[in-house]
């Protein structure tokens, strides 16, 4: 598929977020060109004739791609992390779909063999952002402010300052900066995305029309 990209046959969200999220979600591109361009008639739209699941796929993967951009650019957001927050988890949620779908289709192209790539991975992360969620629900509270910027109490000591009241004189070694937090876990969910869309990619090296239904191909 030569001259195909994101820069030139993405939609307008890909085109604008696409530079900026490249760096962190490389892979998304050949995920796209190989099982979401290729489902595109000649209107450039999701064609209505392909299996229920390869288009949820696409949408799901897409899904990812947008709540991973919009996760990015709230990296500095100190005033309101719980978006940035629900946005990573978010992403991850969608991502185990994409997993969870490309399972399914390639296990009916190769049931003998289906070799699933693992989602669980991506449930922990999701499970591990919605502590932090949860707790920063009301905007700001359960922080504390430390030479102008704002701190998260470390995994391990969350539950402790749940109550707003052992804030007060809080050893500052409980805490780490929120914007470290929300770095960290944004990297925790870009490198899990690159480990797990690699095995995709090795999975599903083609697609293929087999009975008016596209599926995907094992190399």
């Amino acid at each position: 598929m030569n001259g195909i990209s994101l820069t030139t046959h993405g939609d307008s969200e890909e085109q604008a977020r696409w530079p900026a999220l490249q760096p962190a979600f490389p892979l998304y591109e050949p995920f796209w060109m190989q099982h979401v361009y290729t489902l595109r008639g000649t209107d450039g739209r999701i064609r209505a004739d392909i299996d229920e699941r390869l288009e949820l796929m696409a949408q799901e993967h897409y899904k990812c791609f947008l709540s991973l951009s919009i996760a990015q650019g709230g990296l500095d957001d100190e005033a309101h992390p719980e978006r940035t927050f629900g946005s990573l988890q978010n992403a991850g949620n969608r991502a185990q779909q994409v997993i969870r779908l490309f399972n399914d289709i390639r296990a009916a192209c190769l049931p003998a063999n289906p070799d699933p790539v693992d989602p669980g991975p991506f449930a922990d992360y999701c499970r591990g952002v919605a502590e932090y969620r949860n707790y920063v629900h009301e905007d700001v509270m359960g922080m504390v402010e430390i030479g102008r910027r704002r701190y998260l109490p470390k995994p391990a000591f969350l539950e402790t300052y749940r109550r707003w009241s052992r804030l007060q004189g809080a050893p500052v070694l409980d805490f780490e900066p929120l914007r470290d937090v929300l770095t960290a876990r944004f990297t925790a969910l870009t490198t899990l995305l690159d480990g797990r869309w690699r095995m995709l990619l090795d999975r599903g090296a083609l697609l293929h029309r087999r009975v008016g239904l596209i599926l995907v191909i094992a190399q």
